[in-house]
């Protein structure tokens, strides 16, 4: 069966390399714990690989050339902070024509999850050590629009997003160099959840039947293998997953994209499969 890189090179070349034009932001407040120097400066240089704006809530209230009503131009916007930093966005989030707002913190603030809700579209509680809130919840937002803004083998499109992502989300991450050690640790959330956001990075001799059997799981809850003859092709795996709510991305992490993830402390990227999970409806 192909590698995800040599169905890549295949279907898509002329995509490698470049990013898509879905317009996405990271909004961050100023209260940021755990953040040596200036808050800013340190997220641009943890998200400039993606190339996406970082905005401050200082510059759009304070910088007489913008506006709050700027993020009204972005698909998506994701939140870095307290939720009352963001109060202003309530007269946004009910937009029709809107971008989708995610919030994204700790799983250790779960109770302030409905005053994250006034502000967003979602707000999505990622899993790691409290002491470093900051990188494991950049983490998330990291693979989140990685996989809305750089072409690969497959990606969360912000129609996904939209319909996907609303109430409260679980985020976590999992990585093994074999898929079946990766389906024996999933959560027990993932056997409710009602809808997921995944986002793979993998090498580039991975098979397509390793991610989906993963993917398979956790949309239909169970943990049986997917039969080779199912995922041959790239289309015939597409055809399997939109059977289910589960949207997913595929990036190669070496050899083919100019791209790399940020260094955010103790790595598992050496591993073969690494998986970003957002869970919702749990």
């Amino acid at each position: 069966m192909a590698s995800v890189s040599d169905i890549y090179r295949n279907s898509r070349p002329e995509e490698q390399g470049r990013t898509r034009p879905n317009r996405v932001a990271i909004l961050h407040g100023l209260k940021l714990p755990g953040v040596p120097g200036d808050v800013h400066e340190f997220l641009q240089k943890l998200f400039s690989p993606l190339k996406i704006n970082v905005l401050s809530i200082s510059s759009l209230s304070t910088d007489e050339k913008r506006d709050p009503a700027e993020i009204l131009q972005y698909d998506v916007v994701g939140l870095i902070g307290a939720p009352g930093e963001f109060s202003f966005l309530r007269s946004f989030r009910s937009k029709s024509d809107g971008p989708v707002i995610l919030a994204f913190t700790p799983k250790t603030q779960f109770g302030s999850a409905k005053s994250y809700l006034k502000i967003s579209n979602a707000v999505v509680l990622c899993e790691g050590p409290s002491d470093q809130w900051l990188l494991e919840t950049a983490r998330v937002v990291f693979s989140f629009f990685e996989s809305i803004v750089i072409p690969s083998l497959l990606n969360i499109d912000v129609a996904d997003v939209r319909n996907v992502a609303k109430g409260i989300g679980l985020a976590f991450n999992e990585a093994d160099d074999a898929p079946g050690n990766i389906i024996s640790r999933l959560p027990a959330s993932c056997l409710v959840a009602r809808s997921a956001l995944l986002h793979f990075s993998c090498t580039d001799e991975v098979k397509l039947r390793e991610i989906y059997s993963i993917s398979k799981t956790i949309a239909l809850k169970q943990g049986a293998d997917l039969p080779e003859e199912e995922l041959e092709t790239n289309k015939d795996a597409i055809k399997l997953i939109r059977r289910v709510n589960v949207k997913m991305g595929i990036r190669i992490r070496d050899g083919l994209l100019p791209f790399t993830w940020p260094q955010l402390g103790p790595q598992k990227e050496s591993s073969r499969i690494s998986m970003t999970a957002i869970l919702f409806g749990i």
